[in-house]
Order: C-alpha cells, then structure tokens, then sequence
C-alpha cells in the first residue's frame, strides 16, 4: 500500500513569507515585523497512501531503514532503497476503539529501547480504552518485544504506565530517551485546571529511569526536581499539550512543541522543575478565559518560541513538531530551530540572538489558499475544507536531515498519508 515515488520528485517551490517578532522572555507582548527570506527546497516524494502517518525514527544499520508510525497501531519498516515497507507490529487490537473523523487517540509514538540492538525491546504510548465517567481515555505506555510474530508482540506487552485523562484532545503522546538514558514523556492536560494540579501527572512532562528499575515498572532518576507534594516522575508542567519534543544533538537540550488553543502556538526550551504557565498563559500572552486569568502561576516560565495566530494570515493553528537542524543538506539553515503546524506550514526561527528571535514562514503548495478554522475541527452545518497537506510531525534521520510526515485527508483510516524528504532546491 505505497509507492515508489522517488522518481518523480516534485519541484514544490516553497516560500516566501518570512516573519520575525520579539521574544518575550519576561513580558506578554511581541512586535512582529515583515521579514523576507530566499531559502527554498524541494519535497522528495518517499511513501504515499500511509494511515495517519505521526512518526518517523530511523533504525538504520548497514541500509538505511525507519519505522513509521501510524495512528492506526502499525508500525511499518521502510527501507528507501528497495522501496521496501513490511509492517513490524500492530498494535490496534491494544487500543480504545477510533472513528473514522478525528481525535488524538490511538498510537501516537513509539521509542527503541537505548539497548535494542540486544534486548529487541521498544516502548509505545497509546490509548487503551474509554473512560466514560470523565468522558475521556486511559493512557497507556507499555514495552513490547519484537518478535518474528505480532501474537508473540503483543504477549510480550509489559505496561508501565497507565493514566485517565480527560477527554479526547490534548493528549500529547511523545515518547523519547534523552541522552541522559532515561524516558521522558509528554503527557496533555485535556481539562485546563489539570496542568497546574500537581497532584497528578496531566500537562507534564515526566523522566523515568525504564532501563535501572529492578523489579519494578520504572525507576524515579534521583536528580528529578522532586517537587514538594507531587508525584516524583514530573520533570516540567503547565504545558497544554506537549504533543512533540526533540533533543538537540549538538547541546542536549529538550525543547517541547506545545500545541496552542486560540492565540499561540509555542516552543518551550525545558528545564528541570519549572512552570511554563498554562492556562493562564497561552505563550507569551495572558489567557483569553476569564476563568484562568486570575491562577496563581508562580515563576512562569515564557516559550523560547512564540508563534502567534494572527500575524499576518495567520501564523499556525497547531503545533506539530520541533527539530533543530544539525544535517548538511541546508548548510544556511545550520543550528536553526525548524517547526511544523498541522496547517501545512514550516518555520525557519534563529534564536542566536535571545531578544530579537527571528522566524521564517514557508508556505508549502499554496497552502493558505484554502480555509482552516482554528477554533473547531468538524463544522457539523458545512463541509470542512481542509489544506492539501497536513502536517502531523516533523522528524530526522540519522545525519539530521529533515523528513515531512503528511496526509491530504482528515482521519486516521484513510490512505492519505504521504512522506517526503526536504531536498536542498540548487538553482
């Protein structure tokens, strides 16, 4: 169910509205300004007629290899050079049933463990079952280890972790190791009030020790904040819904994509204990709800990133990945921070200079010829129109270099998932 598209490498010129602001480390205000850039790139067509593509990891040895990971529960093996994509596991009879429309249910991500090439083992986030009493899901990350048969997979199922949370959105669902070796996970709040109620683990990210744990499911890193009164696995809170996060292979440093309600989409450079301030702020602005306006919110911490809505047509409406760049293929584009928005949009931000972050918006194929509501998903009275591309993530290969993972349609069980790789255009 894909093809080999390579042949045909589409010459889709992106460009070139670019835009720049203010950081707002301390304040709530930012100053944008029109900004112009030439960077343009080619999108090399990889794989079509995917499900629902959200992750892409390369496991690369002697061939380069990846596993994708689909919404749906498969996670696939692609080998680019003989165009080859075998599924490795499905894990969908796992999960809480899915409809055919939209919601952030299913398998979000996975994670190899840091000794796979001799345990075999990898970890996924998913959704297990309904939890009707607070009309939401159980979150469920479990480890699994790869066998020659999906029955022995999922039989070899080790959970370790398992959390209602509220709702259908907001969910979050990144799993990765950090250099340091241990699991961090991003975990969305679904109920605002959640990501400042530290008696559970709701709008967190977490860091838990899977590989030095004994007996039991995890062990708390002994250099985790230990925040008075509130469990042990928290590393960061006050997100929304720190859906991505990535780890910058030059200096280590973790920096969450938090997905935006109406104003802000942001990128948050974390550190160990601290607040970044949802829902009472939303980015670098003070929340439009006037339930949460007058939250105590201690030392809040601002995004490195601000991405505002209603800059000039608008800057994003979703949030959907965070790399820095550290590949060869773009050399201009070196240490710059790249962002995705489910819209379709691509963002070039040069945070070398703290108070003057500069960021690039790259439209692909004419994306914002067409309507996307930023306030509601599905328009019960109308059809929705939705963009060509939809940008679930953005991820990178071993050598840094960019890959887009795509659908043409809304919803999880259609074939409209499509991977490209960023391609430096040589005029």
């Amino acid at each position: 169910m894909h093809s080999n598209m390579k042949n045909s490498v589409y010459s889709l010129v992106i460009g070139l509205f670019s835009f720049g602001y203010v950081s707002c480390s301390s304040s709530n205000e930012s100053a944008p300004e029109l900004v112009h850039s030439n960077f343009q790139f080619y999108l090399e067509p990889m794989l079509d007629s995917l499900q629902s593509p959200l992750q892409l990891i390369d496991i690369s040895e002697n061939e380069q290899t990846f596993c994708v990971v689909s919404q749906t529960g498969k996670i696939s093996k692609y080998t680019p050079q003989s165009s080859s994509l075998t599924v490795y596991a499905d894990l969908s009879t796992l999960m809480a049933p899915m409809d055919s429309t939209f919601a952030e249910m299913g398998l979000l991500s996975m994670a190899l463990d840091p000794d796979y090439s001799s345990n075999h083992k990898f970890y996924a986030f998913y959704t297990s079952s309904m939890v009707k009493n607070i009309g939401g899901v159980k979150i469920t990350v479990s480890s699994f280890v790869w066998s020659e048969t999906n029955d022995q997979i999922l039989k070899s199922e080790h959970k370790i972790l398992e959390l209602d949370h509220p709702g259908l959105f907001a969910v979050g669902g990144q799993l990765e190791f950090g250099p340091d070796g241990y699991l961090y996970i991003g975990i969305g709040s679904g109920d605002p009030a959640e990501a400042q109620n530290l008696t559970n683990m709701l709008g967190t990210v977490i860091r838990i020790d899977v590989t030095n744990n004994g007996d039991l499911p995890y062990a708390i890193p002994k250099d985790n904040p230990l925040l008075p009164n509130t469990p042990k696995e928290i590393f960061a809170f006050g997100f929304r819904n720190p859906y991505r996060f990535s780890f910058d292979s030059k200096t280590n440093q973790l920096l969450v994509a938090d997905v935006g309600k109406g104003l802000n989409e942001e990128v948050n450079l974390i550190q160990s204990g601290k607040n970044y301030g949802w829902p009472k702020y939303e980015g670098d602005s003070l929340t439009e709800d006037e339930t949460y306006k007058q939250l105590l919110v201690e030392n809040n911490t601002f995004p490195l990133i601000n991405l505002p809505h209603k800059v000039v047509n608008q800057f994003g409406i979703a949030i959907t990945g965070i790399q820095v760049y550290r590949g060869n293929e773009f050399p201009d584009l070196q240490g710059k921070y790249i962002t995705s928005d489910w819209n379709g949009d691509l963002y070039t931000s040069d945070v070398s200079n703290k108070d003057s972050i500069k960021t690039t918006k790259h439209i692909i194929a004419n994306i914002h010829q067409y309507a996307m509501p930023s306030d509601t998903l599905i328009d019960e009275g109308e059809q929705l129109v939705v963009p060509e591309f939809l940008i679930n993530s953005i991820s990178v290969d071993k050598k840094g270099e960019l890959y887009l993972l795509c659908q043409t349609k809304m919803g999880s069980f259609n074939y409209a998932g499509k991977l490209f790789k960023l391609v430096y255009k040589n005029e």
